[in-house]
């Protein structure tokens, strides 16, 4: 998750949400960030808040998921399912709304710039196809239960990677996803 971009404090609260003893149900967080204030919600609840000063710099990193790219460790552990980056910030009401309708089939907002619905492959069914690779990861079920429509990440190895985008250095960004 490239949250990087704007500080460390963003991607310290995403790894406490993704080590917490989450749901058997599955968890949704989304972050956004829309210049002035980063946002985390779990479940198309906003849980936390942090101000920020400006728009979110370009990156020349690729897009990694399942692990931190700062330090190249803190390997995620679980399923991970449904990724996908907007090009622009997400209101609350969105995200509502994207939290409601993905508890019965996927829903797409305008603005997605990439979509990974890691179901066994790094595939971006979205507009611009930024397919990546998997390494080590392994196909499960998803939130759902339907058989190899997430990943497995094991904690120590296992990741996606997707080459770095131009359609996703926008100056505001939203990413979703399940765990």
């Amino acid at each position: 998750v490239p949250a990087y971009n704007e500080g460390r404090q963003v991607l310290v609260t995403l790894r406490s949400l993704v080590a917490s003893d989450y749901p058997a149900h599955k968890l949704q967080i989304i972050a956004v960030d829309d210049g002035s204030k980063d946002r985390i919600y779990l479940d198309g609840v906003q849980v936390g808040e942090k101000n920020v000063s400006g728009k979110m710099k370009p990156t020349v990193h690729p897009l990694w998921i399942g692990f931190d790219p700062i330090e190249i460790a803190n390997y995620f552990r679980g399923a991970i399912d449904e990724v996908m980056i907007y090009n622009r910030a997400l209101s609350a009401a969105e995200i509502t709304a994207l939290n409601n309708a993905q508890k019965a089939a996927p829903a797409v907002t305008p603005g997605v710039v990439a979509e990974y619905l890691l179901d066994g492959n790094a595939r971006d069914t979205g507009p611009y196809r930024n397919d990546g690779v998997l390494t080590n990861a392994v196909a499960t079920a998803n939130r759902f239960g339907f058989g190899s429509k997430a990943m497995r990440l094991n904690g120590k190895d296992a990741f996606a990677e997707a080459p770095n985008s131009s359609v996703m250095n926008s100056e505001n960004a939203t990413i979703s996803f399940w765990v």
